[in-house]
């Protein structure tokens, strides 16, 4: 079965370099030797690789396409040039202002998440002032909820920005794409 299943595949292959079509029944050579190593058969093998026909299909589309793919020309370094320069205008008049007011909030959160999770500690320092006072209670409690809101503002710090984080990352790639052209 693994000799018909190649010939067939070697067949439909005729098209392609020798390079190309002596990798392809490499590949597939191994395919049925691992297979045969887990304990498979060779008819077993062959149908889970599909028909030859269109696996050479799939192939031979695949490198066309690779074939086909574009040569830098004038034209494109042009056009390139043209998105590059449009692309550095639109970013310093629309983007970078707003980048860096979210970059400044998302700074000043945590700095204000470090405030509130050293507040209690303040208040420890200053504890002998409350102790006799009354209102200790109340400083206990304003200790707590510094401290529980300090947490929470950690957290929420680091997931916004884990956010802002993956949304720059995307618009740079969005950018290059524009560059390229694809």
């Amino acid at each position: 079965m693994q000799n018909k299943f190649m010939s067939e595949l070697k067949e439909q292959l005729q098209d392609l370099p020798k390079a190309e079509q002596q990798d392809i029944l490499y590949d597939y050579e191994e395919h049925f030797r691992s297979g045969l190593e887990e304990g498979k058969t060779e008819e077993e093998i062959a149908v889970s690789l599909g028909q030859p026909q269109a696996i050479a299909r799939e192939v031979k589309s695949e490198f066309r396409v690779k074939e086909a793919k574009p040569v830098p020309s004038a034209d494109s370094v042009g056009k390139a040039i043209l998105v590059t320069v449009a692309l550095v205008f639109f970013n310093l008049i629309f983007i970078i202002g707003p980048f860096f007011a979210i970059a400044g909030t998302l700074l000043g959160l945590f700095a204000s998440s470090l405030a509130l999770l050293l507040f209690p500690f303040g208040l420890l320092f200053s504890w002998h002032q409350l102790s006799g006072a009354p209102d200790w209670l109340m400083g206990v409690f304003a200790m707590l909820t510094s401290l529980g809101a300090g947490v929470l503002m950690v957290v929420g710090s680091i997931v916004l920005t884990r956010w802002f984080y993956r949304l720059t990352i995307k618009y740079l790639q969005f950018n290059v794409m524009m560059i390229k052209g694809s």
